[in-house]
């Protein structure tokens, strides 16, 4: 439920515009799903979702692109501190869903960059 009411918050009152109204400042927010590797790939059943799915070498390629570009990752937490704390490109990685592959595939190029990020893990026993 909180994560639904998140979800429409952000795509439809557009936290961007939000931040960049209240602070000045735009806050960049990227999410994914999954990020699958050849090596796992299988064993993670990944293809049954590969129109959210992103490569790992891409999903690094991505991150490498922000952190060479001047981005600062931000936990959400963080977002009343924007200004205060003079943060430029404040960005917020998150993943949504919880697959197993975020830890295995996602988590070590995360460290590699030392980037925060958010999980939104599903709950339900479907």
């Amino acid at each position: 439920m909180i994560k639904n009411i998140f979800f429409i918050f952000a795509q439809y009152s557009g936290l961007n515009f939000l931040c960049e109204h209240f602070y000045n400042k735009k806050v960049f927010i990227v999410g994914y799903h999954s990020v699958f590797s050849e090596i796992n790939r299988n064993i993670l059943k990944n293809s049954e979702y590969p129109h959210i799915s992103i490569d790992a070498y891409l999903f690094e390629k991505q991150i490498k692109f922000m952190v060479d570009h001047g981005h600062t990752f931000i936990k959400f937490k963080n977002i009343p501190d924007i200004i205060k704390l003079k943060i430029k490109k404040p960005t917020i990685v998150y993943f949504d869903d919880g697959f197993k592959d975020n830890i295995l595939n996602a988590l070590p190029v995360l460290k590699k960059y030392n980037i925060p990020t958010a999980a939104f893990i599903e709950t339900s026993n479907k």
